[in-house]
């Protein structure tokens, strides 16, 4: 297990300036991996935080493995305004269904994993209503025809919408508004890719060039390269795309899911989904 950890803390008395961190943990070549915790001490000053979780997206298995479907997507919740005592510890959890942050048993804001099949992970108040809001991952590409075909990834969750569903020899992709669109079949060279994931910094977050972005972290998608003809599955993008099928010799789960994530932020005038970006 590999573990990404970016953390900007405010400190001393009275009320903490604005902050925020962030987890995001990635299982690699299985879907059922090892569970991950991690301690979460809330900073001195801090009485409310609020959080956007984004749960891993299904692996994508070799042709001979029996599997007929692309991974879905990983399911993203966000609840603003969860109470908290300064000192106390909450849990970050990264385990095989879920992942979120809890005090003691109790969840606190959660998104659901892309179960061992095409179907998206749950997200917002479809998986519970302790959430502000969010949405499901979108499905992965199913397999239509008597041999396996090239299928793309489902998109994670969205802040507003669910995530697009991946594309495939007879189905289309979709895309998703402010979640990870589906994975793009290209006929002309016989590839496609894993979903998209979608950012943790809100809905709709502007690019370098201005226009909206789904994720930071797209997979690969369209790939031109005659090169990549018959390369591996590929990995959905982070965080929660599904990822890929692709023609391959290898059987089992030749690709893992991608990465899940959580991030928590505080501060005066900072929530989800459209005042949560980093200061």
């Amino acid at each position: 297990m590999s573990k990404d950890l970016l953390i900007g803390v405010g400190g001393g008395e009275g009320v903490a300036p604005p902050g925020q961190v962030l987890w995001g943990v990635n299982i690699v070549n299985s879907y059922y991996g090892p569970n991950g915790l991690f301690p979460f001490v809330v900073p001195q000053g801090v009485y409310s935080i609020c959080a956007v979780t984004v749960g891993r997206g299904g692996y994508g298995p070799g042709h001979t493995s029996g599997r007929t479907a692309a991974g879905g997507g990983g399911g993203l919740s966000y609840r603003n305004d969860i109470p908290v005592t300064p000192g106390e510890t909450l849990t970050i959890d990264f385990n095989a269904e879920h992942v979120g942050i809890r005090r003691d048993a109790e969840w606190l804001c959660y998104a659901q994993c892309s179960a061992a099949s095409r179907t998206g992970g749950l997200g917002g108040k479809s998986l519970s209503v302790i959430h502000t809001g969010g949405g499901n991952g979108g499905l992965g590409a199913n397999n239509t025809g008597s041999t396996v075909q090239r299928l793309g990834g489902g998109g994670a969750g969205g802040y507003t919408s669910n995530g697009g569903n991946g594309g495939g020899h007879n189905t289309t992709q979709t895309t998703s508004f402010d979640g990870g669109s589906g994975g793009n079949y290209n006929a002309s060279f016989n590839t496609c890719s894993g979903g998209f994931g979608v950012t943790l910094l809100g809905s709709r977050v502007p690019g370098s060039n201005g226009v909206p972005v789904g994720s930071p972290y797209p997979p690969n998608v369209n790939n031109t390269s005659t090169a990549l003809r018959n390369a591996p599955p590929r990995g959905g993008g982070r965080y929660g795309g599904g990822a890929a099928v692709i023609y391959n010799t290898t059987s089992g789960n030749v690709n893992g899911q991608s990465s899940g994530g959580v991030r928590i932020i505080w501060g005066e005038g900072r929530s989800y989904p459209y005042n949560a970006l980093d200061v």
